[in-house]
């Protein structure tokens, strides 16, 4: 930024100048301000201002006797000049001691703006005879990823198109997965050295590498000459990548907007197909899923779902289940982060609840763990979800044999392990793959009790330890899974004889089944 130093004995035109504009549009910031001609000369010393903005008639010291003063020691100053009124013989001495420009009050913006765009283009023409080409390069990059990144630098924007003044211009963002500094920086160096600046740029820009493209690149994109050009330098590395396009524009100043919508769809990269190239066109991994979401179901029953199938080793329910997870969160428009942590902490608590029912197959159990958390890797999200689904194929290959074998053996584990939800013959009929009518008879014929009824009985017989051991009546209740207090009453007296509370009265203190006056 180039400093500013504003002499004005008019406090009131001090505050004017200094708000007229947004200086830093324009490359200038207003260092200070001077009431008088001795003042500025003190603050002129130790500010070593780029440009003055000086009043022509102040008490004490006129304005042309202060640009003498500055002019002896200091020629090459800019120096903007401030008047009341048009004054012939004010401007022949200013001309003489080479300001930059002569502004009448009140100060007009546009006159501003324009004497302050000509300064900064004669400074940027100075630093370009007294820097090298390659110094030139890299500043041209600067420049244009300072107005990608702002729009509103204006000063940045004109040094962008007096540069690339092209007929059309693309971006491409290329992102890579785990590249090192000197991986970054040979393929920018290989891309620059391929092809000439007129044609193509490739900068660093947050950690991703830009490539702006003029239109003799754009006519050849349909044809992928130059992604077969990149991807030559960047497979050798062995660094997986992806790559966004923008549309085409014909203006430099829409460039900031194309970057923005190319940097979001990179940003959103791991919900597409993998694929090198994502354009506005490109499809959502999610949508050639055709899942369909009940309404009813929950995010906490679709969860109790992959158990559930785990534990009847349905590899075919696992893989749809895990999509029906990502389907949620992706319609819940969760982040990448969040879908990924998420995955980790389902998948972590059905490994948890199967150490729990599975005690001796524990320390393999717990070993999947390490890959459940390798998740945090996955650089897609279908990548992701097979990852998921090939940890919990592999995990049923961990559990005994014998716990597999009959249908109606699966659904007394399922009662005994998940009592306490809203478990229904409904739900274990569509996991196990069997009709309802079909299934409920086969678990008859088996137990000798309908599904409803032997469920009923392992509840009451589990809330029976849960009354003894202290707890209240209405959190029994909820604990073996009745939300009504009054159901749950009725229910234990059906199957128990007895109200939970004389039950608690008779058995308290003593073991379960033997009355203490017995």
């Amino acid at each position: 930024m180039q400093k500013v130093l504003i002499v004005d004995d008019e406090r009131r035109t001090r505050q004017g100048l200094v708000s007229i504009i947004n200086w830093e549009d324009y490359g200038f910031t207003v260092a200070d301000t001077a009431s008088n001609g001795f003042d500025a000369l003190e603050k002129y010393s130790h500010i070593a201002p780029d440009l003055l903005i000086i009043d022509m008639k102040m008490p004490g010291m006129s304005g042309i006797e202060l640009i003498e003063k500055i002019r002896k020691n200091d020629r090459s100053i800019n120096i903007l000049i401030l008047s009341g009124h048009a004054e012939f013989e004010f401007a022949k001495k200013a001309l003489k001691l080479n300001v930059t420009g002569y502004m009448l009050k009140p100060i007009e913006e546009e006159e501003l703006i324009s004497y302050l765009e000509q300064i900064q283009n004669k400074r940027q023409q100075q630093l370009s005879d007294q820097t090298d080409p390659q110094q030139q390069v890299e500043e041209h990059k600067q420049k244009l990823m300072d107005y990608l990144n702002s729009a509103h630098n204006k000063e940045a924007g004109t040094h962008t198109h007096d540069h690339l003044d092209w007929k059309s211009y693309r971006i491409i963002l290329i992102k890579f997965h785990q590249a090192s500094k000197n991986d970054i920086n040979h393929i920018i160096n290989s891309i620059n050295n391929i092809f000439s600046e007129e044609t193509m740029i490739a900068f660093l820009i947050k950690d991703y590498i830009g490539v702006l493209l003029s239109e003799q690149v754009n006519h050849f994109i349909n044809n992928d000459i130059h992604f077969i050009e990149m991807d030559k330098i960047i497979q050798p590395l062995n660094i997986p990548y992806f790559m966004a396009l923008s549309e085409e524009i014909d203006h430099y100043s829409e460039l900031p907007n194309i970057y923005l919508m190319t940097l979001t769809l990179l940003q959103n990269s791991f919900f597409y197909k993998e694929s090198k190239l994502l354009t506005k066109d490109s499809k959502k991994v999610i949508d050639d899923y055709l899942i369909k979401l009940d309404p009813q179901e929950t995010f906490s029953s679709i969860k109790q779902r992959l158990c559930y199938f785990v534990e009847i080793t349905d590899i075919r329910g696992i893989k749809e289940t895990c999509w029906k997870i990502a389907k949620l969160m992706v319609n819940q428009n969760d982040t990448e982060q969040n879908i990924k942590n998420d995955f980790i902490k389902i998948l972590s608590s059905c490994i948890n609840h199967l150490t729990f029912h599975y005690p001796k197959e524990q320390s393999e159990l717990l070993q999947k763990l390490t890959d459940i958390a390798n998740l945090i890797h996955s650089r897609h999200l279908e990548q992701l979800v097979d990852q998921a689904v090939s940890i919990l194929s592999e995990t049923i290959q961990l559990l005994p044999l014998e716990e597999k074998e009959a249908i109606v053996k699966k659904m007394i584990i399922l009662i005994e392990r998940h009592f306490p939800q809203n478990i229904k013959l409904d739900t274990l009929a569509d996991v196990l793959n069997y009709h309802r009518v079909y299934l409920g008879k086969l678990f008859k014929e088996y137990t000798g009790d309908y599904f409803n009824t032997y469920l009923d009985k392992v509840r009451i017989e589990n809330s029976k330890q849960l009354i003894l051991k202290g707890y209240k009546i209405y959190e029994v209740a909820e604990q073996v899974g009745y939300s009504n207090v009054d159901y749950f009453y009725s229910k234990f007296k059906k199957y128990v004889g007895m109200s939970p509370s004389v039950f608690k009265k008779n058995y308290s203190g003593d073991r379960l089944g033997h009355n203490k006056n017995s």
